[in-house]
């Protein structure tokens, strides 16, 4: 089974109801005593909604059955499942409920550049290309904005087990500068513009090899080459990138995340008045300095 079907399957599973109407119950039909027994084991029919199931090939319905905890009708009312409790939604929409107990979600909204986290979700060297190139076929990456993907993505969950290639970076990415960095140290790599714009930073240099690599380890240059990313967004850059992976978190069924990253320095206070903001810091810190 791929991810993303164990994703969307997970997200179908944990179907969960959000509407800014009133209270759902309203619309519970009063059931027998043998529609009672089946309450305690998770029976239940939602008719009349806008229900979206993740799944391409039937992505909206207005019904869904649910018997013993597990989807057994979707799209076709009650069938299968009589005497469950019924919910009318009254044209409220259902959405996936999926929560994610240990994510770095900060992490992933603070990321310089115009982000692809899809490709977290490939197989192939080839699908991190296409993913890469779909970003900029969407025509609203700048000229010399840094199109990035960085974290969760490394060799060894693709069939190639490699990252992709200068020629194969510039081949798919021709006209922006490319950031690719793997894991939470690198090493990283970039394209041709990608080379071009670290060969002029400085304070601290960045060591670009001829293949497009920049070095992790000691000291570490894929850091330096984040840093320099970091330190020229601008807000309205966080808030796009906090967009994009609320877009994308909700594209593969999270509704709820609990973020497991941020860190309190070390100061003796949680206050974030009290520091000074630096690239690195959580969204919380950072949007305070902005307000």
């Amino acid at each position: 089974m791929k991810r993303r079907d164990f994703l969307k399957s997970g997200a179908l599973a944990g179907a969960a109801v959000a509407s800014g109407g009133g209270a759902l119950t309203a619309g519970v039909v009063e059931a027998s005593e043998e529609s009672k027994r089946h309450r305690t084991r998770g029976d239940l029919v939602l008719v009349n909604g806008n229900i979206h199931t993740m799944d391409e090939r039937n992505p909206l319905v207005s019904s869904v059955g649910i018997r013993d905890g597990r989807f057994v009708e979707v799209g076709r009312g009650a069938e299968g499942v009589q005497g469950a409790r019924v919910i009318n939604l009254r044209g409220a929409t259902v959405v996936p409920g999926l929560i994610e107990s240990h994510t770095h979600f900060v992490s992933l909204a603070n990321r310089p550049g115009y982000h692809v986290a899809e490709w977290e979700l490939a197989s192939s060297t080839a699908d991190v290309l296409a993913a890469l190139a779909a970003r900029r076929d969407r025509g609203d990456v700048p000229a010399g904005a840094f199109i990035t993907a960085m974290g969760a993505g490394v060799p060894n969950i693709w069939h190639e087990r490699r990252m992709p290639t200068l020629a194969e970076l510039d081949a798919a990415v021709p006209d922006r500068p490319v950031f690719l960095y793997q894991g939470g140290g690198g090493p990283a790599r970039v394209n041709s513009l990608g080379m071009a714009f670290f060969a002029t930073v400085t304070n601290p240099t960045v060591t670009v090899n001829a293949d497009g690599t920049i070095p992790g380890g000691n000291p570490n240059q894929s850091n330096a080459a984040l840093y320099h990313l970091r330190i020229r967004q601008t807000f309205a850059d966080k808030r796009r990138s906090c967009l994009d992976a609320q877009a994308f978190s909700a594209s593969v069924g999270l509704t709820t995340v609990l973020d497991q990253t941020l860190v309190a320095t070390a100061l003796g206070t949680l206050d974030p008045a009290q520091y000074d903001p630096q690239p690195s810091h959580g969204l919380a810190t950072l949007n305070h300095y902005r307000m």
